[in-house]
């Protein structure tokens, strides 16, 4: 009986000392990949913070470059229109204006053009990080195909022409540049705390 006493404590050690073993791997192995779930989920949700604050930064500074590059453009066709009023004379006042302004409406077409390039990973990013819907779809693709500024002025109109061209621009880009984005960050900002 002795025997059978010692082969029985001896099974109930290696039982007990596996079943030991087991629990702590089981138990190492969930609270790393808790914590590791954990982690990844604040990732995600650091990553989404950063995105949205990155998009509503360009929606300021795209806006303000389209309306900037389309008003030295407009200024630049004022002098211009007035140069050729005046006969085209060599030495012109007019002319020297609307080559500045041209330089400079060209000058700030690089400058949109980078923030542009920008903006669009910024919306790539964003269909990245967050769940796709078909809103979300929407409102990207109205930023990556928004229309670009056309300007429509009358020579007859040449006095009221710079303050009617600068407004329509404002609106337009307003409208068609600024409010996207601002319609985007909208719904992002709705979605940064989902699945968390």
């Amino acid at each position: 009986m002795s025997k059978d006493n010692n082969n029985s404590k001896w099974k109930t050690i290696i039982v007990s000392s596996l079943m030991t073993l087991l629990i702590a791997i089981v138990s190492s192995y969930l609270t790393y990949y808790w914590g590791l779930s954990a982690q990844i989920r604040l990732n995600d949700y650091q990553s989404r913070q950063k995105v949205y604050s990155k998009l509503i930064g360009q929606n300021v500074i795209i806006s303000q470059l389209y309306v900037s590059r389309f008003e030295s453009f407009i200024n630049s066709d004022f002098h211009e229109y007035r140069w050729k009023l005046e006969g085209s004379p060599k030495d012109s006042i007019n002319q020297e204006e609307a080559l500045r302004w041209m330089k400079k409406s060209e000058d700030q077409a690089i400058g949109l053009a980078r923030e542009k390039q920008s903006l669009f990973e910024t919306v790539g990013l964003i269909n990245a990080l967050f769940p796709y819907t078909k809103k979300l779809e929407e409102l990207s693709d109205k930023i990556y195909h928004h229309p670009i500024p056309h300007i429509k002025w009358s020579l007859e109109e040449l006095s009221v022409y710079k303050e009617t061209a600068v407004k329509q621009t404002q609106d337009f880009v307003k409208v068609n540049i600024s409010n996207p984005i601002d319609e985007l960050a909208s719904y992002i900002k709705t979605q940064l705390h989902d699945d968390f």
